[in-house]
Protein backbone atom coordinates (compact mmCIF):
# COMPACT_ATOMS: atom_id res chain seq x y z
CA UNK A 1 0.00 0.00 0.00
CA UNK A 2 2.81 2.27 1.04
CA UNK A 3 4.66 1.45 -2.04
CA UNK A 4 1.22 2.03 -4.45
CA UNK A 5 1.14 5.46 -2.68
CA UNK A 6 4.90 6.54 -3.14
CA UNK A 7 4.14 5.55 -7.17
CA UNK A 8 1.07 7.62 -7.28
CA UNK A 9 2.15 10.38 -5.05
CA UNK A 10 5.52 10.32 -8.80
CA UNK A 11 3.20 9.94 -11.49
CA UNK A 12 0.81 13.34 -9.96
CA UNK A 13 3.98 15.05 -9.54
CA UNK A 14 5.40 13.91 -12.71
CA UNK A 15 2.56 14.81 -14.93
CA UNK A 16 2.57 18.64 -13.22
CA UNK A 17 6.30 19.52 -13.70
CA UNK A 18 9.65 19.17 -15.35
CA UNK A 19 12.12 16.59 -13.45
CA UNK A 20 15.50 17.55 -13.49
CA UNK A 21 18.55 14.59 -13.52
CA UNK A 22 22.00 15.63 -13.48
CA UNK A 23 24.88 13.90 -14.07
CA UNK A 24 28.78 13.80 -13.86
CA UNK A 25 30.88 11.70 -15.97
CA UNK A 26 33.92 9.47 -15.84
CA UNK A 27 36.27 7.11 -18.15
CA UNK A 28 36.71 3.65 -16.74
CA UNK A 29 39.87 2.38 -18.03
CA UNK A 30 42.34 3.36 -20.79
CA UNK A 31 41.33 5.47 -23.78
CA UNK A 32 44.59 4.16 -25.34
CA UNK A 33 46.50 0.72 -25.83
CA UNK A 34 49.23 -0.06 -23.76
CA UNK A 35 51.53 0.33 -26.56
CA UNK A 36 50.70 3.57 -27.17
CA UNK A 37 50.03 4.72 -23.43
CA UNK A 38 54.02 4.71 -23.30
CA UNK A 39 54.08 7.17 -25.72
CA UNK A 40 54.82 10.35 -23.79
CA UNK A 41 52.88 12.53 -26.58
CA UNK A 42 49.87 9.84 -26.53
CA UNK A 43 50.31 9.44 -22.82
CA UNK A 44 49.23 13.70 -21.93
CA UNK A 45 46.66 12.62 -25.11
CA UNK A 46 45.31 9.76 -23.08
CA UNK A 47 45.45 11.99 -20.02
CA UNK A 48 44.11 14.93 -21.27
CA UNK A 49 40.71 12.71 -22.31
CA UNK A 50 40.55 11.15 -18.85
CA UNK A 51 40.58 14.17 -17.11
CA UNK A 52 38.35 16.23 -18.86
CA UNK A 53 35.82 13.56 -18.68
CA UNK A 54 35.44 13.56 -15.37
CA UNK A 55 34.89 17.41 -15.25
CA UNK A 56 31.83 16.71 -17.78
CA UNK A 57 28.00 17.26 -16.69
CA UNK A 58 24.95 16.70 -18.28
CA UNK A 59 21.23 17.08 -17.94
CA UNK A 60 17.97 15.46 -18.34
CA UNK A 61 15.20 16.92 -18.24
CA UNK A 62 11.77 15.00 -17.98
CA UNK A 63 8.31 16.24 -18.67
CA UNK A 64 5.46 13.65 -18.88
CA UNK A 65 6.08 11.27 -21.90
CA UNK A 66 9.19 13.44 -23.05
CA UNK A 67 12.98 14.13 -22.35
CA UNK A 68 15.61 16.38 -23.59
CA UNK A 69 19.13 14.73 -22.42
CA UNK A 70 21.87 17.19 -23.11
CA UNK A 71 25.54 18.92 -21.76
CA UNK A 72 25.31 21.44 -19.42
CA UNK A 73 27.67 24.32 -20.99
CA UNK A 74 31.06 24.99 -19.42
CA UNK A 75 32.69 28.13 -19.01
CA UNK A 76 34.52 29.17 -22.83
CA UNK A 77 38.20 29.47 -22.67
CA UNK A 78 41.09 29.69 -25.12
CA UNK A 79 43.55 27.04 -25.51
CA UNK A 80 41.52 23.22 -25.57
CA UNK A 81 43.74 20.68 -26.07
CA UNK A 82 42.94 17.63 -28.39
CA UNK A 83 42.67 15.70 -25.59
CA UNK A 84 40.19 17.75 -24.46
CA UNK A 85 38.37 17.94 -27.66
CA UNK A 86 38.10 14.12 -28.53
CA UNK A 87 36.89 13.66 -24.67
CA UNK A 88 33.70 16.03 -25.83
CA UNK A 89 33.57 13.66 -28.78
CA UNK A 90 33.45 10.87 -26.50
CA UNK A 91 30.96 11.72 -24.56
CA UNK A 92 28.74 13.24 -27.10
CA UNK A 93 29.31 16.72 -24.94
CA UNK A 94 27.76 18.50 -28.38
CA UNK A 95 24.65 16.28 -28.70
CA UNK A 96 21.31 16.72 -28.17
CA UNK A 97 18.72 14.01 -27.44
CA UNK A 98 14.60 14.11 -27.71
CA UNK A 99 12.81 12.03 -27.32
CA UNK A 100 8.90 10.90 -27.32
CA UNK A 101 7.63 7.56 -25.19
CA UNK A 102 3.67 8.31 -26.27
CA UNK A 103 4.94 8.75 -30.31
CA UNK A 104 7.63 6.08 -29.71
CA UNK A 105 10.72 8.63 -31.14
CA UNK A 106 14.03 9.32 -30.14
CA UNK A 107 16.06 11.78 -32.68
CA UNK A 108 19.31 13.19 -31.78
CA UNK A 109 20.32 16.74 -32.71
CA UNK A 110 24.23 15.67 -33.92
CA UNK A 111 27.69 17.72 -34.68
CA UNK A 112 29.35 16.42 -37.14
CA UNK A 113 32.61 17.94 -38.40
CA UNK A 114 31.10 20.59 -40.68
CA UNK A 115 27.59 19.96 -40.17
CA UNK A 116 24.38 19.73 -37.89
CA UNK A 117 21.72 17.23 -38.36
CA UNK A 118 19.19 15.75 -36.36
CA UNK A 119 18.95 11.75 -36.74
CA UNK A 120 15.97 9.61 -36.52
CA UNK A 121 17.49 6.87 -34.15
CA UNK A 122 14.21 4.88 -34.22
CA UNK A 123 12.52 3.52 -30.65
CA UNK A 124 13.17 -0.41 -30.06
CA UNK A 125 16.89 -0.14 -31.52
CA UNK A 126 18.02 -1.96 -28.40
CA UNK A 127 16.93 -5.13 -27.00
CA UNK A 128 17.82 -4.82 -22.95
CA UNK A 129 18.76 -7.70 -21.00
CA UNK A 130 17.85 -7.91 -17.81
CA UNK A 131 20.50 -9.09 -15.23
CA UNK A 132 19.65 -10.55 -11.62
CA UNK A 133 21.86 -7.71 -10.19
CA UNK A 134 20.88 -4.53 -7.73
CA UNK A 135 23.43 -2.00 -5.96
CA UNK A 136 22.44 1.00 -4.22
CA UNK A 137 23.04 4.61 -6.36
CA UNK A 138 22.08 7.89 -3.94
CA UNK A 139 19.86 5.77 -1.91
CA UNK A 140 17.61 4.28 -4.23
CA UNK A 141 17.62 0.25 -5.12
CA UNK A 142 18.57 -0.14 -8.83
CA UNK A 143 18.45 -3.23 -11.17
CA UNK A 144 20.77 -3.78 -13.72
CA UNK A 145 20.32 -4.22 -17.84
CA UNK A 146 22.03 -4.54 -20.76
CA UNK A 147 22.22 -3.94 -24.30
CA UNK A 148 24.58 -3.54 -26.99
CA UNK A 149 26.02 -0.67 -28.99
CA UNK A 150 27.98 -1.82 -32.09
CA UNK A 151 30.16 -3.30 -30.35
CA UNK A 152 30.04 -1.55 -27.43
CA UNK A 153 28.21 -3.43 -24.29
CA UNK A 154 26.07 -0.72 -22.79
CA UNK A 155 25.04 -1.20 -18.84
CA UNK A 156 22.21 0.62 -17.43
CA UNK A 157 21.26 0.84 -13.86
CA UNK A 158 17.66 1.65 -13.36
CA UNK A 159 15.52 2.31 -10.30
CA UNK A 160 11.43 1.28 -10.26
CA UNK A 161 10.66 3.54 -7.70
CA UNK A 162 11.33 6.78 -9.84
CA UNK A 163 8.99 5.63 -12.59
CA UNK A 164 10.60 7.35 -15.76
CA UNK A 165 11.52 5.51 -18.50
CA UNK A 166 14.29 7.34 -19.88
CA UNK A 167 18.14 7.90 -19.37
CA UNK A 168 21.68 9.16 -20.62
CA UNK A 169 21.82 9.65 -24.41
CA UNK A 170 19.28 7.63 -26.01
CA UNK A 171 18.84 4.51 -24.03
CA UNK A 172 15.80 4.74 -22.22
CA UNK A 173 12.48 2.53 -22.00
CA UNK A 174 13.16 0.76 -19.40
CA UNK A 175 11.27 0.52 -15.83
CA UNK A 176 12.56 3.20 -14.61
CA UNK A 177 14.86 6.21 -14.32
CA UNK A 178 18.43 5.37 -15.44
CA UNK A 179 20.57 6.60 -12.67
CA UNK A 180 23.85 4.91 -13.95
CA UNK A 181 24.97 4.41 -17.90
CA UNK A 182 27.98 2.32 -19.08
CA UNK A 183 28.56 2.60 -22.49
CA UNK A 184 31.78 1.37 -23.09
CA UNK A 185 34.24 3.07 -20.74
CA UNK A 186 32.28 6.10 -20.18
CA UNK A 187 30.43 6.24 -17.64
CA UNK A 188 27.52 8.78 -16.76
CA UNK A 189 26.30 8.73 -13.15
CA UNK A 190 23.45 10.81 -11.30
CA UNK A 191 24.93 13.76 -9.38
CA UNK A 192 21.18 15.58 -8.27
CA UNK A 193 17.72 14.94 -8.60
CA UNK A 194 15.00 17.90 -8.56
CA UNK A 195 11.86 16.91 -9.18
CA UNK A 196 10.16 20.42 -9.16
CA UNK A 197 12.78 21.70 -11.70
CA UNK A 198 12.29 25.35 -12.95
CA UNK A 199 13.89 24.29 -16.36
CA UNK A 200 11.13 23.65 -18.64
CA UNK A 201 11.33 21.87 -22.00
CA UNK A 202 9.13 22.12 -24.92
CA UNK A 203 9.55 20.33 -28.18
CA UNK A 204 7.38 18.92 -31.08
CA UNK A 205 9.48 15.76 -32.11
CA UNK A 206 7.19 15.76 -35.58
CA UNK A 207 8.05 19.10 -36.26
CA UNK A 208 12.24 18.09 -36.55
CA UNK A 209 13.73 17.98 -39.91
CA UNK A 210 15.71 14.91 -39.62
CA UNK A 211 17.85 12.26 -41.63
CA UNK A 212 17.89 8.88 -41.43
CA UNK A 213 20.47 6.49 -39.42
CA UNK A 214 21.92 5.15 -42.94
CA UNK A 215 21.89 8.62 -44.02
CA UNK A 216 24.22 9.50 -41.59
CA UNK A 217 26.50 6.70 -41.71
CA UNK A 218 26.68 7.16 -45.74
CA UNK A 219 27.70 10.74 -45.08
CA UNK A 220 30.44 9.59 -41.80
CA UNK A 221 31.62 6.95 -44.19
CA UNK A 222 32.49 9.24 -46.89
CA UNK A 223 33.98 11.93 -44.36
CA UNK A 224 36.52 9.27 -43.65
CA UNK A 225 37.06 7.81 -46.72
CA UNK A 226 37.62 11.59 -47.95
CA UNK A 227 40.82 11.36 -44.98
CA UNK A 228 42.15 8.05 -46.47
CA UNK A 229 40.51 6.19 -43.76
CA UNK A 230 39.77 2.36 -44.12
CA UNK A 231 37.13 0.15 -42.16
CA UNK A 232 34.36 -2.45 -42.96
CA UNK A 233 31.09 -2.19 -44.31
Amino acid sequence: MRFLFFLLFFQTLFSQSTIEVVYKSSFNGDFLSKENKDNPNLKTFNNGIENKISTLKFQLLINENKSLFKSIPEMEREGETTGEKMAKIVTGFENKYYTDLKLKKIIIDEVFADKNDKVDLGFDTYKWEFLNETKEINGYKCYLAKTKFAHLDVFAWYCPKLPYSFGPMEFSNLPGLVLELQKGNVIFQVEKITLDSKNKIDFDITKFQTITKEERDIYLKKQRESFGIKYGN
